[in-house]
């Protein structure tokens, strides 16, 4: 599950995480196209939720669903970049 989150992630407007504690290896088959992960032909207007709307709805064949919660992330910030001297 947790390689499914991350998988999600990548197509989310934030970071999906596994909380089901099912552990163990799954064959899933999310019927998805391009389009609905927010791909869009050119001229195509942009809409932001398509994506997470396309996901709800596959997972929920599985039983599963997202949930919009607040937490705490570790992440790594940039702060400063020094241009290299040559050699």
């Amino acid at each position: 599950m947790s390689d499914l989150c991350r998988l999600l992630s990548d197509h989310l407007e934030r970071k999906a995480v596994d909380r089901t504690g099912i552990p163990g290896t799954f064959d899933l088959h999310l019927d998805l196209s391009a389009a609905d992960l927010g791909h869009r032909n050119p001229g195509e207007p942009e809409d932001p939720g398509r994506a997470e709307s396309a996901i709800r709805a596959a997972l929920g064949k599985f039983g599963l669903r997202l949930v919009a919660a607040k937490g705490t992330d570790e992440s790594l910030v940039v702060l400063v970049a020094v241009r290299p001297s040559e050699n």
